[in-house]
């Protein structure tokens, strides 16, 4: 029997979101541990394993809070920036668009309830697919693991 909980640091499962054979996000199917006293370990980050072969190192953590019931962070994609979204509170959509070929998709997704935690899904977004991510509830809390900090200049505008 073994000690160690790095098993638990690394995806359950990864599957492809695509659009004609386009790769619009990925789904990232978490491995948490059922912890001693009524909790969930859900380890967001070990620099010994990687979540995606693409996405090798976190370098920038942020959290989106929004205060509004269909608050948006509008139509933007990014040519540097690579991001997986992890939702903790309300549910949302997430419309997604591949700048190049126009394929897209809109995926509903919600924080997981505290009965649900072993289900918990983040989101990964590759590089060149713009994203509108939109609150459904009042409150509501996305936070970003990024491959690098964020830049004004790799928020670029798309439009529809």
């Amino acid at each position: 029997m073994t000690k160690s909980l790095d098993l638990h640091s690394q995806a359950k499962k990864v599957e492809n979101i695509e659009q004609d054979g386009i790769l619009l996000a990925k789904k990232i199917y978490l491995n948490p541990r059922d912890s001693k006293k009524g909790r969930y370990f859900i380890p967001t980050y070990d620099d010994r394993y990687s979540l995606l072969e693409e996405f090798w190192k976190i370098r920038f953590v942020y959290n989106s809070v929004f205060f509004e019931e269909n608050n948006a962070s509008w139509w933007h994609y990014h040519k540097v920036k690579k991001e997986i979204l992890i939702p903790l509170a309300g549910e949302f959509e997430i419309h997604l668009i591949d700048v190049e070929t126009k394929k897209s998709i809109v995926l509903n997704i919600s924080a997981p309830k505290w009965e649900e935690w072993e289900n918990v899904i983040w989101i990964y977004i590759p590089l060149w697919v713009s994203h509108k991510v939109i609150s459904k509830n009042k409150w509501w809390v996305l936070q970003v693991l990024a491959s690098t900090p964020s830049d004004l200049s790799d928020e670029i505008d798309f439009e529809m």
